[in-house]
């Protein structure tokens, strides 16, 4: 600890002298460190990188039963460096003049606000540095679920995965089977067509049954997957268009039908294990989804715990 302003005062006490520390200072007297002592002639005094001799004439006239000293003389500070150089000029004290009694010298003492600006600091950025480490450690914990529970569905059993497949598989039962032919092509407002030149909709007459016409269907929507650059079917060619059975009357009421499968002439355009193939594909694409976004967490929490322990040290 280095020389402070004001670090330490000697005053009269009980005809002798007493040396007292302020708070926070650190003062040697004979190589033992005291915040109040009694300090006789040649006692060493260490205060920071200043080192002192204690001289008090009129005692040290006692003891050598020398000529007596005069009752009014003041003790004297002598500065040295026993055994080493003398302490540079920028060391010594400045002259603070005469000492202040000793009852004074607890109230002069400063508050340590230097000090306790500097703790506070220090807990500042301890408690910043806990912040980042625990925010780290909530992500890593949110990533490494994540990334299980995509895993622990990624690898269930095949028998499982099959179960689960078919509660979500299509069947023929589920579908309504309407046969007609199919009129032209339109686009739907809103619905996104690729380069914008594709056929997102058609229009189709259903044959009623037991006679030879055909009655206009509600605009069935394609798929996605089954978008037209041109409706270039015949006239007389025969479809067969496949609806969600359980939507079906909704979907009539509200004047478009969403197309699942299609057959055309006999060729297939768009099929039951297509549409199921699909799902499954959308489903593992899903996981891959969890298994990056966890990583991602992971990847980031990691970053903020290092962060907050490289700021913590600091």
């Amino acid at each position: 600890m280095g020389l402070m302003p004001r670090h330490f005062v000697i005053a009269p006490r009980a005809g002798g002298w007493q040396l007292a520390a302020f708070e926070g200072a650190m003062v040697l007297v004979n190589g033992l460190q005291v915040r109040h002592a009694e300090i006789h002639d040649g006692d060493q005094i260490v205060a920071g990188q200043l080192a002192l001799t204690y001289r008090d004439e009129e005692e040290a006239a006692r003891a050598q039963a020398a000529a007596s000293v005069s009752q009014n003389s003041f003790p004297s500070l002598h500065l040295g460096l026993p055994h080493l150089e003398a302490a540079p000029e920028a060391s010594k004290p400045r002259d603070v003049g005469r000492p202040p009694p000793l009852t004074e010298a607890k109230s002069a003492v400063p508050s340590g606000g230097r000090e306790s600006n500097a703790g506070k600091g220090t807990v500042r950025k301890r408690r910043g540095s806990l912040g980042l480490a625990l925010c780290g450690v909530v992500l890593i914990a949110l990533g490494g679920v994540l990334v299980k529970d995509a895993y622990d569905e990624k690898s269930n059993s095949s028998a499982a995965a099959e179960r689960s497949m078919a509660t979500e598989r299509l069947t023929e039962a589920d579908l309504v089977i309407i046969q007609g032919r199919i009129i032209g092509g339109a686009n739907l407002p809103g619905k996104k067509d690729g380069a914008g030149d594709k056929t997102t909709a058609i229009y189709a007459g259903r044959f009623v049954p037991g006679t030879t016409s055909m009655r206009q269907m509600p605009i069935i929507s394609l798929p996605d997957d089954l978008l037209f650059t041109k409706i270039l079917f015949a006239p007389d060619s025969v479809a067969n268009f496949g609806f969600l059975k359980k939507d079906y009357n909704r979907e009539i009421a509200s004047g478009a039908l969403n197309l699942i499968t299609l057959e055309v002439d006999g060729k297939v355009y768009r099929s039951l294990a297509k549409v199921n193939a699909a799902k499954a594909s959308q489903s593992r694409g899903m996981t891959q989804e969890m298994i990056y976004g966890g990583a991602c967490l992971v990847v980031i929490g990691m970053f903020l715990l290092l962060a907050g322990w490289e700021k913590g040290k600091t």
